[in-house]
């Protein structure tokens, strides 16, 4: 692969144009976007740096640069970013805090350490900045994130672990009664798992999650206890989950990824008060594999699941997968 690239998006027939409001007036309108980037990787002793630079014509700029690399028993990673708030790419999956490359500046630290083969720490430090306006957010503005983890392995099949993590950042008021009026939001998340196998055939997971978010001086809560378990017999697998939630509002949200079907990717957020359970079996032939998932979510603080075209009556949601694939 050519370490200098050109990408070009044209859209002949529709052009896109945003409903302007105070924190979009950088996004993307029209119907050609025309990009230019180059990239460069080097590996020395245990290090490897690595460096990308991307510009769209006539626009913006993004840089992204950083190193990984091994001391002993401590391995350690750092990256910069700068995104200017006109640089439009459609395609990117760039490491940032918002949803897309654009209107950030930001430095990550990262670090594990391993005493022995029973005990290691984790965890990083990110600091970032909005130089404009940005979703929920109308102010130039810093925030930061962190996450420390302690992990334990007495042993073999058995691991545990406490996690924290902190993520502070402003915010409009909900109300949107002065949109321009921002308060800083501090979001804490506490972990306490273990993994552990029991048979040959059979693995557990039992999780704790707390969290809390701090807004304006009011104080929110939220709870999820999981508790998960996977069998292997001969050609099937099956995996189940049983979690109970309690959270005061959506602000304190507790995200829990769930198995799912091949390439599908699931990781809902879990919010209000309810019980979630699935379960998924997987059956392999020769050249054919199974799938069937079927989960449900009981509310027991409302009576309608969702909102809009998506809404259902009733406060149980079922959801049904069912995916074959045969390798040729």
């Amino acid at each position: 692969m050519s370490p200098f690239q050109i990408s070009k998006w044209i859209n002949p027939n529709k052009s896109i144009n945003s409903n302007p409001s105070p924190y979009n007036q950088f996004v993307f309108r029209g119907s050609h976007n025309l990009n230019t980037g180059i990239y460069l990787n080097y590996s020395f002793d245990n290090f490897t740096f690595f460096s990308e630079a991307a510009h769209s014509f006539h626009y913006g700029s993004a840089v992204v640069a950083g190193v990984l690399g091994s001391l002993g028993k401590t391995e350690l990673s750092l990256l910069f970013r700068n995104f200017d708030r006109d640089f439009y790419t459609f395609t990117a999956n760039a490491f940032s805090e918002n949803t897309i490359p654009q209107n950030e500046q930001g430095f990550y630290w990262g670090l594990k350490h391993s005493f022995n083969k029973r005990y290691s720490v984790s965890g990083y430090f990110d600091l970032f900045r909005f130089p404009w306006l940005r979703y929920r957010g109308y102010a130039p503005s810093d925030g930061n994130e962190w996450l420390f983890r302690c992990n334990y392995a007495p042993m073999r099949g058995v691991l545990l672990y406490i996690q924290a993590r902190e993520e502070s950042k402003i915010r409009n008021p909900s109300d949107e009664t002065n949109l321009y009026q921002v308060a800083v939001g501090t979001k804490r998340n506490f972990w306490i798992n273990c993994d552990y196998t029991v048979t040959r055939n059979i693995s557990m997971k039992t999780r704790a999650q707390f969290s809390s978010y701090d807004f304006d001086h009011q104080v929110t809560r939220g709870l999820a206890l999981v508790q998960d378990i996977s069998f292997s017999i001969h050609r099937c697998k099956i995996s189940a989950r049983y979690a109970l939630f309690d959270t005061d509002d959506y602000d304190n949200r507790l995200y829990l990824y769930e198995k799912d079907v091949w390439l599908a990717y699931s990781f809902p957020a879990y919010d209000g008060v309810g019980v979630k359970t699935y379960v998924m079996f997987q059956y392999s032939l020769s050249n054919v594999d199974f799938w069937f998932r079927w989960s449900k979510l009981s509310y027991s603080d409302r009576d309608v699941v969702g909102s809009g075209s998506d809404q259902i009556a009733g406060n149980v949601l079922n959801d049904v997968k069912l995916q074959v694939r045969i390798r040729f």
